[in-house]
């Protein structure tokens, strides 16, 4: 028994010291692993402070190379201007580069070859520096060419060139320095790892949660990675696939990288074109100025995003039309730029197919329409003799219809040059009740057939700034309207007045008034109520629309009531323009000249001729003056002037639509080569220093007041020959009406006689009536008064001769006839002053 217990107490020692035995060779195991695992700690903290010093001495590489770059930047600024401040980079780089040096010395003491390329690398920054300096003082010293001469020598691009090389060979030292440190961690790392499972595995209770940990940790990083890696290709693919070019730059606006679409529009590999401006992307350009001032916008624009269309540069020179559009984006490596651009070529043609389109839709659907109206009117009137009752029936009927198919083409084509915002506006003075008796009398026949009376009322005359065709047609939409909805043997009542602010016209009808479903969208396109009770005569539902945004462009309104006693009321509010703040007469000339005596000797030549003269001795006070074109009648210009040249104030006013004063310039000087301009913008002469007085007063005189002299001789220019002979019958009684069919037969007539009095087309066979227009001038070289008949609606490159533009289809034929009537009188009544 005794045996027993101590073979027990035995077994029992001997299992204890195993405990301690195990125990003690956990507790080593755990020391050795602790020591292992702090030395692993140890060396990476290491190698993190190697990588410190690594980034610490690229980072002082890149900057040393940058402020060489930036001071060469400088020193070729300076070259170019002369202007001090552009010598800032380049004296920044003369302070700073000695501590940089120094910096990285310390940085790369232990590395012999980095050293050596480190005092190579400073002796190319100092030959550069003298290099720069020698340059500089070329440039004070000898000017700009004996500088630019220095730099074309090469030696400072040599210079550079040496030092990008030592500089490439540096960072490609300390990157390889970099990857090796990685590698060897990395392969630390992995045994790490190791070593870690296995000291887990070795404690039973927390084994579970090891791997638990683990697990989680594999499935966490496994899922970071993949989503990392998807969104990774997704960005990529967006990149890589896009239809528009994507162009990524630096803050600078230098080029980082572009998409295969930008390589295939620009026609530039991105190696090729990489750390260029993208102004070399933009037609015109200038690479040196800052990137905000190549788009034309302020540097603020930039950090919300900004999008213009400008004119793309392919490698070839070939330029395209583009859409670009810029935004910055902040990333942890510093902001980048991101440019996307479209080629927008396609576009701009399919836009001029339509405009091409509409042009020909206008003139082949205008021409024979306005033959087949105006005959039947003609006849209606008894050109051709009497008519039998149902003849007369059967050819009215022809002609309303005629006429509500000219309505139709009129309110489309209206309504496509609103919308892309071609529809020409031409703005003067005009008297509101002028506008409203214009219209009634256009209306009378139409309501005449419906047996309903127009009353007018004008119960003030007030004046308006618009144009005064555009106002016609939206007051004749209404009255039509309001004639078409009123009862036989009713009235509509137009009224004109002043209400507050503005001129007020209203259309008044007895009509059944607006259905209130209709009312929310009676201005829409293509909008129409039930016209049951409208006579079967609906329209295209787009003459209110029309009618609107016309008076939208007045800065107006159109608006209307209808009461529930029935009828509808239409209002037309426009702003009035005060009697005191009238346009002056046409007689008063802007004089523009900034030498008071010059200034004084024009004056007084002006006026003794009897016109009013208002002097303006800068561009600045002439452009306020300018602000109010119609009290002008002529503009006599100096083109040096203290704030400008005066050639930019013509460009400017004939890119304006409300401004068709003639110019004449007075200069001292003629620029080689400006001739061609001056007649393209349409002045008048140009008259050098001492200024003839009898021929500047000619000049203005025939300018301010073109009216014609009386027309004894009509030449009409159409290629049409229904209308000819539609234009001879109606013009029979006002004078000698000769027809030609085109530019060639006009010349031919032009070069034998002057006639008194034109009427022309615009759009010709063999030719534009806007280029015939230069050459009609009488025997005094004094403009022949023109009257635009023509399918196309009225162009700013018409001339200031012309006295009055009809369009075909819209002007009625006793519009013409008017207009020619008008010109007749009025140079018959001058005749007899």
């Amino acid at each position: 028994m005794t045996r027993s217990r101590e073979a027990g107490e035995g077994g029992g020692g001997s299992e204890k010291r195993l405990a301690w035995v195990l125990a003690l060779a956990l507790a080593a195991f755990l020391a050795l692993a602790g020591w292992w695992v702090f030395g692993e700690l140890g060396r990476a903290r290491t190698l993190r402070e190697e990588l410190i010093e690594n980034y610490d001495a690229r980072t002082s590489i890149n900057q040393t190379f940058s402020l060489l770059q930036d001071a060469e930047t400088g020193q070729r600024g300076y070259v170019i201007t002369g202007r001090e401040e552009f010598l800032a980079p380049y004296r920044t780089a003369v302070r700073s580069l000695p501590d940089g040096f120094r910096r990285m010395d310390a940085l790369l003491a232990d590395e012999p070859v980095q050293t050596e390329r480190l005092g190579r690398l400073e002796s190319l920054a100092n030959q550069k520096l003298a290099e720069m300096d020698r340059v500089i003082a070329l440039r004070s010293a000898q000017g700009p060419a004996a500088a630019e001469a220095a730099v074309i020598s090469g030696r400072g691009k040599a210079l550079m060139d040496q030092i990008r090389a030592v500089v490439a060979d540096m960072r490609q030292a300390e990157q390889a320095t970099i990857d090796a440190a990685v590698a060897q961690d990395s392969a630390r790392a992995e045994r790490t790892e190791h070593i870690v499972a296995l000291l887990f595995l070795g404690f039973l209770i927390g084994s579970g949660a090891s791997i638990f940990l683990v697990r989680r940790y594999s499935h966490v990083r496994q899922t970071l990675v993949t989503a990392s890696r998807t969104e990774a290709g997704r960005q990529r693919a967006v990149f890589e696939f896009a239809l528009d070019g994507i162009v990524t730059l630096d803050v600078n606006g230098l080029i980082e990288s572009l998409n295969p679409a930008a390589e295939r529009m620009f026609g530039w590999s991105a190696d090729d074109i990489r750390h260029a401006h993208f102004a070399r992307l933009i037609d015109g350009a200038d690479e040196h100025a800052p990137l905000h001032q190549t788009l034309g916008v302020e540097p603020a624009e930039l950090d919300a995003g900004v999008r213009r269309e400008v004119a793309g540069r392919r490698k070839d020179g070939s330029t395209f039309p583009m859409d670009v559009g810029l935004v910055i984006t902040r990333l942890e490596d510093g902001d980048r730029i991101v440019a996307f651009a479209r080629d927008i070529s396609k576009q701009r043609e399919v836009e001029r197919m339509k405009d091409e389109f509409v042009s020909t839709v206008s003139h082949e659907l205008r021409t024979p329409l306005t033959s087949i109206a105006g005959s039947l009117g003609l006849i209606m009137g008894g050109a051709a003799g009497p008519l039998p009752e149902k003849a007369g029936r059967l050819i009215g009927i022809a002609q309303s219809n005629c006429q509500r198919l000219v309505r139709l083409i009129n309110d489309v084509l209206d309504m496509e040059k609103l919308d892309s915002g071609k529809l020409p506006f031409h703005f003067a003075e005009v008297e509101l009740g002028e506008v409203a008796r214009r219209a009634v009398e256009g209306v009378r026949g139409y309501a005449d057939q419906l047996g309903v009376e127009l009353a007018l009322e004008e119960q003030a005359l007030p004046w308006v700034r618009g144009d005064v065709d555009r106002l016609v047609q939206v007051a004749t939409n209404l009255i039509s309207n309001a004639a078409k909805y009123t009862p036989r043997g009713e009235a509509v009542r137009v009224v004109v007045r002043r209400e507050g602010a503005s001129a007020r016209l209203s259309v008044a009808d007895r009509g059944p008034g607006v259905p209130e479903a209709f009312r929310e969208r009676i201005f829409s396109r293509f909008a129409q109520a039930d016209a049951s009770d409208a006579r079967g005569k609906s329209g295209t539902g787009l003459g209110l629309y029309i009618a609107r945004e016309i008076a939208q462009r007045h800065g107006g309104r159109l608006w209307f009531e209808s009461p529930e006693t029935g009828g509808a009321v239409f209002h037309l509010d426009v702003p009035a323009v005060d009697a005191a703040k009238r346009k002056e007469p046409r007689d008063r000339v802007l004089l523009v000249e900034d030498e008071p005596a010059a200034s004084a000797l024009l004056s007084s030549i002006l006026e003794q001729d009897g016109l009013k003269v208002e002097p303006a001795m800068s561009l600045a006070e002439a452009r306020e003056l300018l602000k109010e074109p119609d009290r002008f009648g002529a503009l006599v210009l100096d083109l040096r002037l203290p704030d400008g040249d005066g050639m930019d104030l013509i460009r400017e006013l004939r890119r304006r639509p409300d401004v068709s004063m003639p110019i004449v310039i007075v200069s001292g000087e003629i620029k080689p080569g400006s001739e061609r301009e001056v007649r393209a913008l349409e002045v008048v002469d140009w008259m050098e220093k001492p200024v003839d007085p009898d021929r500047l007063i000619e000049l203005v005189r025939s300018v301010v007041g073109r009216a014609a002299a009386g027309a004894k001789t009509i030449l009409h220019v159409d290629d049409d020959r229904d209308i000819r002979e539609l234009v001879a019958t109606a013009l029979a009684g006002y004078g000698e009406v000769v027809s030609v069919e085109g530019m060639v037969q006009a010349q031919a007539f032009l070069a034998q006689r002057k006639p008194d009095l034109v009427v022309l087309d615009l759009e010709l066979r063999d030719g534009s009536g806007i280029d015939l227009m230069k050459q009609l001038v009488d025997a005094q070289g004094r403009p022949i008064p023109v009257v635009v008949f023509s399918a196309q609606d009225a162009s700013d490159q018409i001339g200031p001769s012309v006295a009055a533009v009809l369009v075909k289809s819209r002007a009625s034929l006793s519009g013409l006839v008017g207009a020619v009537k008008e010109l007749v009188d009025h140079g018959q009544a001058e005749r007899d002053e």
